[in-house]
């Protein structure tokens, strides 16, 4: 697949998680927002590595790499971060996304019901760090 597609399939992910979550769907919400990340990862993997990511770490790294990248550019994702994690480290913020990927499977419920705010937080940056990725890679 070519960096193109990756980068059409993490539009279209987010688009419909952002559906997902104004209906309260956080089954739905978790399982599209996953699909974003590993496209924006494998666009990302693809034009600085030449290939896509394969392995839960390699898209571990691929995320954190691609954050601390973007935040050069963009200091206000480190503020976001901190938003979202108390550690303020973006490793954590993918494994609460891969969190969010074993939910839709049934294997956790969701910590709290007044979690909300924080996916909305997560699409926000989510989609920072995908306008950033376009613009500057």
């Amino acid at each position: 697949m070519n960096g193109r597609t990756y980068l059409s399939r993490f539009k279209r992910h987010l688009k419909h998680a952002c559906e997902y979550i104004s209906k309260g769907d956080y089954i739905q919400f978790s399982e599209k927002l996953w699909g974003a990340v590993t496209a924006l990862n494998n666009y990302y993997y693809l034009n600085r590595y030449g290939r896509e990511t394969v392995s839960i770490d390699e898209k571990k790294k691929a995320f954190v790499d691609l954050f601390r990248e973007m935040s050069i550019y963009d200091k206000t994702l480190l503020s976001d971060i901190d938003l979202i994690t108390i550690t303020g480290k973006p490793e954590d913020v993918f494994d609460l996304l891969l969190g969010l990927h074993r939910y839709f499977y049934g294997a956790y419920d969701l910590p709290s019901p007044n979690i909300h705010h924080i996916f909305e937080r997560l699409l926000s940056m989510l989609s920072k760090i995908g306008r950033l990725t376009q613009r500057f890679l």
